[in-house]
């Protein structure tokens, strides 16, 4: 007979593991789009608002037509005007405001209006010349301000350029008074225009230094217009925006 082999020792038996509990899996909630925040127009008191239809009617009336064939160039007139109501206030007129002024122009301008058109149709061609205009009514008003001012005030340093020539720093000026007169502290400036604020500059060299000032920060050129023929010569529109830096206080 075989030996009798001695019996191996009982392992320990090891703790069973707690079984974790099954956590649910979440549903996969849609990520919403996050809207604009579109402004808020300031309330006017009533007086205010009764004074501006006042005006609105009064600038209606004012460029109604007298005569035949002149509807297009009143009405591109009266959207001027309406342009240079909202530089002032500070804010876009309401399409309710624009349609009852326009209505009201329609209403006194029949008998020298074409009869083949309806008032639909001088609508559609207000509101888009309305977008057209570039220099509301009053906008040569603020640069003589603006190129009256330039000659009492301090010319501006152009940070980080000390020896900047004096027509630059000219320009710079001229930047600075327009951009104190609007309300939102954008302007429209032509090159040709630009080029009156020093006797060194031209059209062509104010384009230069409009272009080299956005470069730098000084303004932003926050829209160009395409160039127009203006006496067989170029005239570059500009829309701009001082840097704050540049300002100076009232």
């Amino acid at each position: 007979m075989y030996p009798a082999y001695p019996a191996y020792p009982a392992y320990p038996a090891y703790p069973a593991y707690p079984v974790y509990p099954v956590y649910p899996v979440y549903p996969v909630y849609p990520v919403y789009p996050v809207y604009p925040v579109y402004p808020v127009y300031p309330v006017y008191p009533v007086s205010n608002s009764q004074e501006l239809e006042s005006e609105l009617a009064e600038l209606s009336k004012i460029n109604a037509c007298t005569a035949r064939n002149i509807a297009r160039k009143r009405r591109f007139k009266l959207a001027r005007d309406l342009a240079g109501v909202e530089k002032r206030i500070g804010r876009k007129l309401r399409p309710d405001e624009l349609m009852k002024t326009v209505d009201n122009w329609h209403r006194t301008s029949p008998p020298h209006l074409d009869s083949e058109k309806t008032r639909d149709d001088y609508r559609a061609a207000f509101l888009a010349e309305l977008g057209k205009v570039r220099v509301p009514t009053g906008e040569s008003e603020a640069l003589k301000i603006a190129l009256a001012r330039i000659s009492a005030a301090p010319l501006p340093e152009l940070p980080g350029i000390a020896d900047a020539p004096e027509s630059c720093r000219t320009l710079v000026a001229l930047h600075r008074e327009l951009a104190r007169q609007s309300a939102n502290g954008t302007y429209f400036l032509s090159c040709r225009d630009a080029a009156k604020a020093h006797a060194s500059l031209n059209k062509d060299s104010a384009n230069q230094i409009n272009r080299a000032l956005d470069r730098l920060g000084a303004i932003k050129l926050v829209r160009l217009g395409s160039a127009r023929p203006v006496e067989t010569h170029l005239n570059f529109v500009i829309f701009c925006r001082l840097n704050s830096a540049l300002r100076i206080s009232d």
